[in-house]
């Protein structure tokens, strides 16, 4: 009987550690699955930064290039301009040219008629 009890000690303790482990692993398995669920979230909140920031690049990728020809337009207008400019600014000299000689005429014509 006493050998008997003994085993029964032993049995119970071991059981009892058993108890403990499991216990321990449950314990273990718990927080692993909160770690795993708040991972979880964090990928998901990772994958929707990556997605909004995708979205950003393609509205700014789309921006820069309506930008781009918009400078090219106004590149293009600023040539026109300035040609034109320059053709106005020929005309004038041309204009500029006749008064100056029509003057030259009416002098030369003033000096001849004063001369007679």
């Amino acid at each position: 009987l006493l050998r008997f009890s003994g085993e029964m000690i032993h049995l119970q303790t071991e059981a009892e550690d058993i108890r403990r482990e499991i216990c321990s692993m449950q314990q273990t398995q718990v927080q692993l699955a909160c770690r795993a669920a708040e991972l979880e979230r964090d990928l998901s909140a990772g994958v929707e930064i990556i997605r909004s920031q995708e979205e950003d690049k393609q509205q700014l990728q789309g921006e820069t290039e309506s930008l781009r020809e918009i400078v090219m337009r106004m590149d293009q207008n600023y040539r026109e301009l300035y040609e034109a400019a320059n053709r106005k600014l020929d005309e004038h000299e041309d204009e500029k040219g006749e008064i100056f000689r029509m003057l030259q005429q009416m002098h030369v014509a003033l000096e001849v008629q004063e001369k007679t």
